[in-house]
């Protein structure tokens, strides 16, 4: 029996004549390749230059910075609110990590997190973030009365290690913070790449009493059948949807659809990137759980979150945004 067989050709070039260059044709020609590879057309062909070159020298500059820094634990958290689309209250913030040393250098995580993860520097981060995401959760409910839950990214690397269930556990265990107050946020493109053992860490991790959450949704192509096979918690609308609030007659059909799958998985959803009022009354109107973005605040220190959530700024915002008026 004949079975069709399909090819995909990539083509990179390293120029060894270039003695500048020399000592650089195997990391040159695999940057050129990989560059090769992702394009999407007959002709997958990349030439070494000296734009490839600049590359390389960054992201080894990068991942240079990265392991002093994961040597000495030279990151520094964020703390982005999370508000109940009902109550206008405080119910998760997100835990972000920021390089004080590459955001010098104005590199931010969308550049050096990729790169830890090429670098097999990503778990260290990872732990690093936990465990300190969790020390200032313990820390939040001691100062200022805290009661609600911390959301904490998680490299999709941590769901092909089997020890990643015992490190969070033991991380909960040390800050004596409660499973059912952690959430652990996966992008929807790491979701769709997982094999039966990342699934039995996801599993493993509900059954824990952790909560997942899968985010920037509608990016990827997450099958219906594996979400529904394997559910999640929470749902995440990216936020290229929320910004075509009011400029596009389809955003409400897309948004509608997405927020349905959701509640019909059982699974609440958060609309993020709310940057108007109008959003957040568009978003709250078609029955999304949470919301979170800049209308409501920017990423806050320990210290400035503590002074956030004891005055509570958003009394405020719940008035004006009742009186707005949505058109469709």
């Amino acid at each position: 029996m004949a079975f069709p067989l399909s090819l995909e050709f990539a083509q990179s070039i390293f120029p060894l004549y270039d003695e500048t260059h020399r000592g650089l044709w195997q990391r040159g020609t695999e940057a050129a390749l990989n560059k090769a590879k992702q394009i999407k057309n007959q002709r997958p062909l990349v030439y070494f230059d000296t734009r490839l070159l600049e590359e390389i020298n960054r992201r080894e500059e990068i991942e240079k910075i990265l392991l002093t820094c994961c040597s000495n634990g030279d990151f520094e958290l964020m703390y982005m609110p999370l508000v109940d689309a009902k109550t206008y209250k405080i119910a998760s913030i997100e835990v972000l990590v920021r390089c004080p040393p590459l955001q010098a250098m104005g590199i931010g995580p969308e550049e050096f997190i990729p790169a830890a993860e090429r670098a097999n520097m990503i778990g260290d981060i990872d732990t690093w973030v936990m465990d300190n995401a969790l020390k200032t959760l313990h820390s939040l409910e001691k100062k200022v009365g805290y009661d609600g839950d911390v959301s904490i990214n998680i490299s999709a690397l941590e769901l092909y290690n089997n020890e990643f269930i015992e490190l969070i556990c033991g991380a909960c265990n040390k800050h004596e913070v409660s499973h059912d107050r952690v959430i652990l946020e996966v992008t929807e493109t790491s979701y769709v790449k997982s094999t039966k053992d990342t699934i039995a860490i996801i599993s493993g991790l509900r059954d824990l009493g952790f909560r997942v959450s899968l985010d920037d949704f509608g990016t990827g192509f997450t099958s219906i059948n594996q979400l529904l096979s394997y559910p999640v918690d929470e749902l995440k609308v990216d936020k290229s949807f929320v910004e075509r609030i009011g400029t596009e007659g389809s955003e409400e059909r897309m948004l509608n659809s997405i927020i349905s799958l959701g509640h019909n998985c059982d699974a609440k959803v958060v609309g993020e990137g709310v940057e108007t009022g109008y959003q957040c009354r568009y978003l709250t109107e078609l029955g999304c759980d949470y919301l979170q973005g800049y209308w409501f605040s920017k990423p806050l220190t320990y210290f400035e979150f503590c002074d956030f959530y004891s005055k509570d700024h958003l009394v405020d915002i719940k008035t004006k945004i009742s009186e707005l008026k949505i058109i469709r």
